[in-house]
């Protein structure tokens, strides 16, 4: 098992939940896991959360516009996760700032 976290920085207010969701999706499958289902929620004020429900585990972004930073987290149970794959895709649109991989 893989769990890789990282922090967005920037602007993350011009992202939609639909772009989010799209790039999340391409980076998943370009890891070689496989999106079963997604769900996005739009806060009120600002910000939203994307899930995307994996057959090998999950992806989430939540973001804080306010603050202007997100979070995105994938957690995969594949025999190769494929991160480096998974980060590049999110590095083409985000600013990526201290990344982790844990390892299980």
């Amino acid at each position: 098992m893989k769990h890789y976290t990282c922090k967005v920085l920037g602007d993350v207010s011009d992202a939609t939940a639909e772009q989010t969701a799209l790039l999340l999706k391409g980076a998943c499958e370009a890891a070689g896991t496989t999106v079963i289902q997604q769900i996005s929620h739009k806060f009120e004020l600002q910000g939203f959360s994307t899930l995307l429900l994996l057959s090998e585990s999950h992806c989430s972004y939540h973001s804080w516009p306010e603050h202007g930073f997100a979070l995105v987290d994938y957690f995969s149970c594949a025999d190769d996760p494929k991160i480096e794959i998974f980060e590049a895709h999110l590095r083409r649109k985000f600013e990526i700032k201290e990344p982790v991989v844990i390892l299980r």
